[in-house]
């Protein structure tokens, strides 16, 4: 037993010593061939082929070094450090096992990595066997020598080739004839009834292979290694082939192409896989000038495992992560019907934010299904209510994710979507909005609001902006007539797995109660007049009458009995004495004079054209140009009597003070109004 032991490690010895000779005598060597000339020799591909493969490439490495493509690495460094670990070191990395009975002249035992190995050893073992000789094909036409001769199994070679591959090399196309190399002579030291299947049966050594790539974050080194090894299993199939018919052409690539073996397929599947992952990673691994988090991981694995959202919402998060407006990414045409009514000052450079928007329109043309404008819309409203959730003080994401829910154009998914967000995160916090300010009858001190809401008072207002919005978004949802959409997914990715993906929770929701939602949005409204014009002695919910009140805060697919027209004056008329109790009349005098202005444009320039163009002859052009730019298709109950306009316009008068950037066209407003009268 001790002479076997020995010899297993004299073994060992006489490998390390070949490895340390094998190094001494490597050179750096120019490429003088493209990218495409090298992978149509090293991997037999067609130009074709070839150069599909190199746009996947120069579109990862674009941007990874700031638009420089891999075509210009003409030499690999490798470090100077040709021994690289000591004899004693490369010794102890390994657990030599003799065998109790003689089996093999040859063979006196196995080796299998130290259990306890550490990943620092791991690591400068395997730099150790491979990261030298990946330099050319000289090179590794010697270390597969010296692996044929070596008494260490192709399982464990195939697992250190690999773990160093996917895990500690920058993945450049000039390796990959080395690479195909070392993997080919592996292979062949492989028991061939594991290599060499039936055509309708799976190798068990390459989906062992396969599950590691898929498994695999360094998506452009997993791809590599794919296509490698992907062109040896094709090889080898092929010299099957040939070595049953003798007289077959070996030259003739026509014949290659009949081994469509079931291995053969699924790593035509995976290199394609791989292909919409690089993809992905390409996006996912751009950040603006301020963005310190990491990039988010992904792999295959990762999106077959995640369910049938999972592509859409891995998008979504980073859109969300990023903080892009709709206005962000409209410009490559996600929604043909996106009306811009801000647009952001971009604090990065343009070139980042064109780049973002290139990723996104090559993903949404490879996931025409997973990326569906409805689809990601609805998924980055949701993540930015998510991030909402998680720090409330950031109110710009609720607003942002209304934005992004407006522009979903299925009502049935839009409604489904606002249902859940509203149930999730908003409700709670609103109902604690609306007790805190009933229960103090005022603005809430910062104290307080923190305490209840866990929002500062400084955002209430932003915040109770942001819900009534949301609530209005809801309304329309909920009185809009769709059918409810079917979610396909892309025939690459059928066999995928895993949780329900938000759209199809979405559909599924129960229909909502419009009146529960506008009562709640009186509520709402409310609440916002009251932070905005700081009304002093006002108890929100007690506005409403018994009903009203108790049907607050309810699920909204509940029907609980609600208030109705006929309420106790007592109420209305504590209602009367809400704008008796506001503060800042400058500030409402502000938000009156437009509500005003659409009614004054109603009458002149839509119920009477002719005559409004007569009264318009005798206003200045600044009143006459404003007045054609409000918008009158929102009034809900535009005829009203001029007299009620014009009380409305002396409140408005009244509340703005001379001087005021407004006060001079409330003025000019009046006297139309009066002529109007006339």
């Amino acid at each position: 037993m001790f002479v076997r032991y020995s010899e297993l490690k004299d073994g060992l010895l006489q490998t390390y010593q070949m490895l340390v000779k094998s190094h001494q005598a490597i050179v750096d060597q120019e490429n003088n061939h493209s990218n495409e000339e090298i992978l149509e020799k090293s991997l037999d591909l067609s130009g074709s082929e070839a150069t599909h493969i190199v746009s996947q490439l120069d579109q990862y490495y674009s941007t990874k070094n700031g638009g420089n493509g891999e075509k210009s690495v003409k030499r690999v460094k490798f470090e100077d450090d040709k021994e690289g670990m000591t004899p004693a070191g490369f010794l102890n990395c390994f657990q030599c096992q003799p065998h109790l009975v003689e089996q093999d002249a040859s063979q006196h035992g196995t080796y299998e990595l130290m259990s306890n190995l550490s990943d620092d050893k791991r690591t400068d073992l395997v730099k150790f066997l491979f990261e030298l000789s990946l330099r050319d094909n000289k090179s590794a036409n010697e270390l597969g020598i010296i692996l044929q001769d070596s008494s260490l199994s192709p399982k464990l070679l195939m697992h250190m080739l690999i773990y160093y591959w996917l895990s500690y090399v920058e993945p450049l196309v000039i390796c990959i004839p080395a690479l195909y190399h070392i993997i080919k002579v592996i292979t062949e030291l492989t028991d061939k009834a594991e290599v060499l299947v039936e055509w309708d049966s799976i190798s068990p050594w390459w989906q062992k292979i396969r599950d590691t790539c898929c498994h695999s974050n360094n998506a452009v080194a997993a791809y590599l290694l794919s296509l490698a090894c992907r062109s040896v299993a094709k090889q080898m199939e092929y010299n099957q082939v040939k070595a049953k018919d003798p007289d077959a052409d070996t030259a003739s690539n026509d014949d290659q192409s009949q081994c469509n073996s079931v291995d053969l397929q699924r790593w035509d599947k995976l290199v394609k896989q791989l292909e919409d992952v690089l993809s992905l990673c390409n996006l996912l691994g751009l950040q603006r000038a301020d963005d310190m988090s990491q990039s988010i991981p992904v792999s295959v694995s990762k999106l077959m495992e995640g369910g049938r959202g999972s592509l859409s919402e891995l998008v979504a998060k980073y859109i969300a992560k990023t903080g892009l407006q709709p206005c962000d990414i409209v410009k490559f045409g996600l929604s043909d019907t996106l009306e811009v009514d801000h647009v952001k000052e971009v604090a990065e450079t343009v070139t980042t934010l064109d780049k973002i928007q290139g990723c996104l329109e090559i993903l949404q043309q490879r996931f025409v299904h997973s990326l569906d404008n409805d689809v990601l819309y609805a998924n980055t409203s949701w993540e930015n209510a998510v991030y909402w959730y998680n720090e409330p003080e950031l109110v710009q994401n609720l607003k942002l994710s209304s934005e992004y829910l407006k522009l979903v154009q299925n009502a049935v998914l839009q409604h489904g979507v606002g249902a859940m967000m509203w149930s999730m995160f908003i409700s709670k916090r609103f109902q604690s909005a609306a007790l805190l300010m009933e229960k103090v009858g005022k603005i809430p001190k910062d104290r307080l609001t923190r305490k209840e809401i866990g929002i500062s008072e400084g955002k209430m207002v932003d915040f109770m902006e942001a819900v009534t919005e949301f609530l209005d978004i809801l309304m329309e949802a909920n009185c809009e007539a769709n059918e409810v959409p079917v979610f396909n997914i892309e025939p690459l990715w059928q066999d995928i797995r895993g949780p329900t993906s938000l759209v199809e929770l979405a559909v599924e929701q129960k229909t909502t109660n419009y009146g529960l939602i506008h009562h709640h949005y009186h509520l709402s409204v409310i609440m916002l007049a009251v932070l905005t014009f700081n009304v002093k002695s006002v108890k929100v919910i007690s506005l409403f009458d018994t009903k009203g009140r108790n049907s607050f805060f309810k699920a909204f697919d509940q029907h609980p009995l609600l208030p109705s027209q006929n309420v106790d004056p007592t109420i209305t008329n504590n209602r009367k004495q809400v704008l008796g109790t506001v503060n800042d009349r400058e500030s409402m005098g502000a938000e009156l004079l437009p509500v005003a202005g659409c009614r004054v444009a109603y009458q002149v320039l839509v119920k009477d054209k002719s005559w409004g163009a007569g009264l318009l002859t005798n206003v200045s052009p600044t009143l006459s140009s404003w007045l054609r730019e409000l918008k009158t298709d929102h009034l809900v109950q535009p005829e009203v009597n001029v007299q009620d306009i014009a009380n409305l316009l002396q409140h408005v008068a009244n509340c703005l003070p001379e001087g005021f950037n407004d006060y001079e066209l409330a003025i000019s407003l009046v006297d139309l109004v009066q002529s109007m009268k006339g």
